[in-house]
């Protein structure tokens, strides 16, 4: 049985814009006091990014559920805090601590294939790679 399938790759739970998603609701329900804000910004800025390569390699299918997912994971959360105020080095430190949390959950979980799978879509991680491996390889 091979264990890295696609469903089992494609967890809820391995995709940090969920969790992003699930510090929202926790907010908006008053359940934790700091704010996704600057997260939700972050976030929404990099899938931009993100769109655009997906505009160019992906089927429009793949783009309209990319579009419509980010609608509710993103940006309705963003309108509904519109008029809430970003601290800047709070909700940083905020936003590291809850990565903290999910880069120890996908260790805990022995998932490491999130950030070979980061590495492989990701443009430009060759160049990277390559420059690691050339200095600093032991």
């Amino acid at each position: 049985m091979n264990m890295n399938n696609d469903n089992q790759n494609n967890r809820f739970d391995f995709v940090f814009s969920y969790w992003i998603f699930v510090w929202f609701v926790l907010y908006w329900f008053k359940w934790i006091d700091f704010s996704p804000k600057l997260a939700l910004c972050l976030g929404l800025f990099e899938n931009l990014v993100l769109f655009l390569f997906i505009i160019l390699r992906k089927s429009w299918i793949f783009t309209f559920s990319f579009v419509v997912i980010n609608l509710f994971i993103k940006i309705i959360p963003l309108y509904l805090l519109k008029n809430d105020k970003i601290y800047i080095l709070r909700d940083l430190l905020n936003l590291v601590f809850v990565f903290l949390i999910y880069i120890s959950w996908i260790f805990i979980n022995g998932k490491l294939f999130v950030f070979q799978k980061i590495y492989e879509y990701t443009p430009g991680t060759n160049i990277i790679s390559n420059f690691i491996e050339k200095y600093f390889s032991v």
